[in-house]
């Protein structure tokens, strides 16, 4: 056996495995490491406690409790992941390991044997990534075999297994698409995920949870939203490149168109194999039949004023359904899980304050408020809730504004969650094309950034627990000033070319204006009659430029409106087509539009003349355009591609023509996951941008990474029968 390392020995090891490629840009996982190390050299191993890590070395705070937030234990699994990932590779040649055991923060170093490479892990420690998929599919297909044995048969309690599992390498999974990104099958064997590579088109792609490689199933360009039948042996999901409800076979083969669909938001397939789901922006959900034929409305009694978007579950035996009722003047933190009968369409409300809610074998009812999992016992011949609803599961992604949730079950007890990323909380940073440093003192959950004209003050939403503010950052030390806050959705502020106002979209309200000094209460500038999104300004300031969704057509068309004077004029369309038109932005003259359109089925940028509707359009960017700024006083375009980097096209215009030089990019800088809504804005020059980033920089460790847990359904009857509380991590 080697020698016990010296006190200078682990230091030195260290360096070497932080410079590796395994840790290179890690954030949490080095940082975690180096705290443990350090404090074990410095003879303070007693100090490794969960809170310590928690509040200390992950930045949490003093408030941190480990009661509520798992932080510790998802990345302490996550460090031992990149520890076995180094040592199959770039380390496999080290004399000494780093071993973090199972049940301990306390790390040692032991020597490797000479044929280690060959051997299992060391106790407590996960195999390497590739391998992680094989593990979990052993674990998965257990958890199967053990549900039957246990259904059937009665059996002990299975214990729960927690992967953190990067699902296909080069690819970033969900992107800028609406929906959940990642679904088990029901027996939980098979995963079936959204991905988005470089051409910036989305694809289903699925893998068995015993194999190491994810296929793409052909046929499934701009897919979203994708739901699997109750045998498993087909997915349904929307395409948005040619707007089809459709379905393909696990195993592949050509997809099979089953409806028209102006954009599906949620879909549920019963096991009367009949599909219900949402067709077009009303708030009627469509009977399918799954095997191809005419689809006819579901009688529904919802509130006048529900939101269409209500993300639908059938429950077993395909008589009623899980719904969402949101109302439209507020978020889907104040929302209704109820229960719908198919047969009167009548609704039994079962929990207010949620959204996302799903039915589980195990017997219990499950939803989102603010990012946590809720659970209670529900039975189910009675469509009656047991208990009061407790937090389970802390840090699962969601999205306020759409309501839908990134998680999903087997009836086998597999979970498959991905942690909060387009939520936040959020650092907001001012960065240039190569830094980038504190625009506001402290991280949380930030959305729609706006600069000023004066490039001094910026416009941005907060998410509260009680709803949303605009707010108005001063330089330091000057206090920030609220413009709006209350229950109702806040989104995309604009400020007016003098910097003197900012218009705001306010929930079922419609556009709000103010000064932006908070002088004087918001007043109603266009009543809503659907969702109104104000983006841009003239440069003169006479006319706004806005997107609108009316009640009956599910797409985005573009429209401006005079606001020259005490009221504002009549709406004029400037863009109305089949596809979604987004974010109009003027240019600096005012005589170019710029747009985001899908339809060719991904997101791209393109530009018309503004004042000839009918004059020929320019598409600028080629893989993909999640979100753009025109500062006023730059020749460039910037742009964010799905892979979360800001491009940037330097452009010139003469009357009848629009020509740019070939994008690069602007900045290393990887921004924060925000879904579908912008997360930057640039100064009016073109020179800095302020951008919502990921505390810790780790943006990319979500990309294209999932959480699984097998034995969840113990693991819930364990923590609601002893109240222990929600655990991101678990």
């Amino acid at each position: 056996m080697a020698p016990p390392p010296t006190p200078a020995s682990p230091l030195a090891l260290l360096e070497k495995v932080l410079a590796s490629d395994a840790f290179r840009g890690s954030g949490r996982s080095s940082k975690l490491l180096r705290f443990l190390v350090e404090h074990v050299a410095q003879g303070e191993s007693e100090q490794l406690k969960e809170y310590s890590l928690g509040a200390d070395a992950l930045g949490r705070g003093p408030s941190f409790d480990p009661r509520v937030d798992s932080i510790v234990r998802v990345e302490v699994s996550r460090l031992r992941t990149r520890l076995d990932q180094y040592y199959l590779n770039e380390g496999r040649e080290d004399p000494l390991i780093i071993v973090l055991p199972k049940g301990s923060y306390v790390p040692r170093w032991e020597p490797r044997a000479a044929d280690s490479t060959q051997r299992d892990a060391p106790a407590g420690r996960l195999v390497a990534p590739r391998v992680i998929f094989g593990v979990l599919g052993v674990a998965a297909l257990a958890a199967a075999g053990f549900w039957y044995w246990r259904e059937v048969r009665g059996h002990a309690a299975i214990p729960m297994h927690l992967f953190d599992v990067r699902l296909r390498e080069g690819a970033q999974v969900g992107g800028g698409t609406i929906g959940t990104h990642v679904v088990l099958s029901p027996d939980g064997a098979r995963v079936v995920f959204v991905g988005w590579e470089r051409d910036g088109v989305s694809r289903l792609f699925t893998r068995r949870l015993n194999e190491l490689d994810a296929a793409e199933l052909p046929g499934t360009d701009g897919a979203q939203g994708p739901f699997f039948s109750p045998d498993g042996a087909w997915i349904a999901f929307m395409s948005t490149r040619d707007r089809k409800l459709k379905k393909v076979a696990v195993a592949g083969g050509v997809p099979i168109d089953l409806a028209d669909t102006a954009d599906i938001l949620g879909g549920t397939w019963g096991d009367n194999n009949e599909i219900l789901a949402r067709l077009d922006a009303t708030p009627r959900i469509w009977r399918i039949p799954a095997d191809g034929g005419a689809h006819k409305p579901l009688v529904m009694q919802l509130p006048p004023d529900a939101d269409p978007r209500i993300w639908p579950q059938a429950l077993p035996g395909s008589r009623s359904i899980v719904v969402t009722i949101a109302r439209q003047q507020r978020g889907f933190d104040a929302a209704e899980i109820s229960i719908l009968s198919l047969s009167d369409g009548s609704l039994k409300t079962l929990v207010r304050g949620g959204t996302f809610g799903r039915y589980l074998a195990s017997g219990h009812l499950v939803y989102i408020n603010q990012g946590t999992l809720y659970a209670a016992p529900f039975r189910l011949d009675r469509l009656e809730l047991q208990a009061s609803p407790k937090p389970v599961l802390s840090g699962v992604d969601y999205n306020r504004v759409f309501g839908y949730a990134q998680y999903d079950f087997s009836r086998t007890g597999v979970l498959a969650y991905r942690r909060s990323a387009s939520e936040g909380p959020f650092e907001v940073a001012w960065i240039d094309s190569g830094h980038d440093e504190p625009a506001l003192p402290r991280a949380g959950r930030y959305s729609w950034p706006r600069i000023s004209p004066d490039g001094v003050r910026l416009a941005i939403v907060r998410q509260e627990s009680t709803g949303s503010s605009l707010r108005v950052e001063m330089p330091r030390p000057a206090p920030s000033i609220t413009m709006a806050s209350g229950d109702a959705v806040i989104a995309s502020p604009v400020w007016s070319p003098d910097g003197s106002r900012l218009v705001f979209a306010s929930g079922g309200n419609g556009i709000m204006e103010a000064p932006s000094d908070g002088s004087r209460k918001p007043r109603l500038l266009l009543p809503n009659k659907g969702v109104l999104v104000p983006w841009s300004f003239q440069p003169d300031g006479r006319r706004l430029a806005y997107q609108s969704r009316s009640p009956e057509d599910a797409q985005f068309d573009l429209w401006t409106l005079a606001v020259d004077g005490p009221s504002a004029g009549k709406p004029e369309p400037f863009l109305t087509t089949p596809a979604i038109e987004v974010f109009p932005t003027f240019s600096p003259d005012g005589v170019w539009l710029a747009y985001l359109s899908n339809r060719t089925g991904v997101f791209e940028l393109y530009v018309r003349a503004f004042r000839d509707r009918n004059s020929r359009e320019f598409q600028l960017s080629q893989s993909g355009a999640m979100a753009f700024r025109w500062p006023a006083k730059s020749q460039e375009i910037f742009y964010r591609t799905p892979g979360q980097r800001i491009l940037s096209l330097r452009c010139s215009a003469t009357s009848n023509r629009f020509e740019c030089d070939p994008p690069r990019q602007w900045s290393d800088v990887e921004l924060a996951e925000s879904g579908v809504f912008p997360n930057f804005d640039m100064t009016p020059d073109g020179r800095r941008a302020v951008a919502l980033l990921k505390p810790n920089r780790e943006a990319a460790a979500n990309s294209s990474q999932a959480i699984f847990a097998t034995g969840f359904f113990d693991e819930l009857r364990r923590r609601l029968a002893t109240g222990s509380g929600a655990a991101p991590g678990l």
